[in-house]
């Protein structure tokens, strides 16, 4: 599953409670509103029965959220918001005037707004696409045929509406999910998608860290470090397929999430990460299999990476850009070569570390 993906599905969890809330409060106002419609003097619809009854509906299915809403499971809060979408059309159906087709225009927004806040990227465009032909079915039955060009307008306007909030949220909750120095993902949510991946097949962790990253921050200069991470985080993201996650733990120790790969496989994926960037560093495997706990695959990943560590022997003064030994500026830093020179081994330096799957 591509990380975009995987991320809009953690939101949606994260804001169970607010979609709940808001989709509570879209059907008991247009529940109150299509009661006091069916009442009022000035009747918009050509029958009162069925407008009362969509109002009594929606107000009953408002009350049910409020009582039962946050244990709603997400296909009924899909199904909710296509009924909503229904009633868009049965409105317009029934309606006796161009203004009657032309009012449910509000009502194809809230729909767009809902949608473009709180569902996926896939989600959202299945929501406008039918919100969008129900109501235009609906202005089709009414047979007021001058209501079209309004009713395009607004199916234009509704779904814009609903494609831009959709990229704003998604740009905001990236922003808040990924690392502003190296873009790798926050611990939390990397461990949240962790935990969804685990419930779903085989996973394989490698806990990243570079030698000697100390080194380089007290003879080189804290922002030469930061940019060190940087370049090298952004070489191995490239480098990640769209279903591997990479996330910081903190300081210079990184985590990458290899769904369904084995330990083999993740060994081959690793060395092609140390052909990216010239920076030599330590890693550890543990794999895991559905079920198991995501704190103890990292805790065995640690142990392995701790082990590796031990195994490694580097003369003194060795420097984490292996091949050169001192840095002066951030300048020479960029100026490096972000793939090995010909002829380098992709494992130099590298001592094998113990894998295997957690018992």
């Amino acid at each position: 599953m591509e990380r975009a993906r995987q991320l809009e599905l953690a939101w949606q969890d994260d804001h169970r409670g607010a979609r709940v809330r808001v989709l509570t409060w879209m059907y008991l106002a247009g529940g109150v509103f299509c009661l006091l419609g069916a009442f009022a003097s000035a009747n918009p619809v050509r029958r009162v029965g069925p407008l009362a009854a969509i109002g009594a509906g929606a107000v009953l299915i408002a009350a049910a959220l409020f009582v039962w809403g946050r244990r709603a499971p997400s296909w009924l809060m899909h199904g909710l918001v296509l009924l909503y979408s229904l009633d868009i059309a049965l409105i317009a159906a029934i309606s006796r005037t161009p203004a009657g087709v032309v009012a449910v225009g509000p009502v194809l927004m809230v729909a767009a707004m809902y949608c473009g806040a709180f569902c996926t990227t896939r989600a959202l465009r299945v929501h406008m696409g039918l919100s969008s032909a129900a109501y235009l079915a609906g202005t089709g039955l009414s047979g007021i045929t001058t209501a079209w060009v309004s009713v395009g307008v607004a199916i234009a306007v509704a779904c814009a509406v609903a494609a831009t909030l959709s990229n704003l949220a998604y740009q905001l909750h990236l922003r808040g999910a990924t690392d502003a120095l190296t873009g790798a993902l926050h611990r939390s949510i990397w461990l949240q998608l962790a935990r969804q991946e685990l419930r779903r097949q085989p996973i394989t962790i490698a806990l990243l860290d570079l030698d000697n990253f100390k080194a380089v921050n007290d003879e080189h200069g804290h922002l030469v470090g930061d940019e060190l991470l940087s370049t090298v985080a952004r070489a191995w993201a490239a480098a990640l397929g769209s279903d591997e996650l990479l996330g910081r733990f903190g300081g210079d120790e990184f985590v990458v999430l290899m769904p369904g790969t084995s330990v083999e496989q993740a060994n081959q994926r690793l060395a092609e990460l140390r052909r990216v960037h010239e920076a030599s560093w330590s890693v550890g495997l543990a794999q895991a299999q559905p079920g198991q706990d995501v704190t103890a695959v990292l805790a065995a990943a640690d142990a392995d990476l701790l082990h590796a560590k031990r195994l490694r022997h580097n003369p003194p003064g060795h420097d984490v850009l292996s091949n050169r030994r001192t840095i002066k500026s951030q300048r020479e830093l960029r100026a490096a070569p972000t793939s090995a020179p010909p002829g380098r081994p992709a494992e130099a330096g590298r001592a094998p570390s113990g894998t295997g799957p957690l018992a």
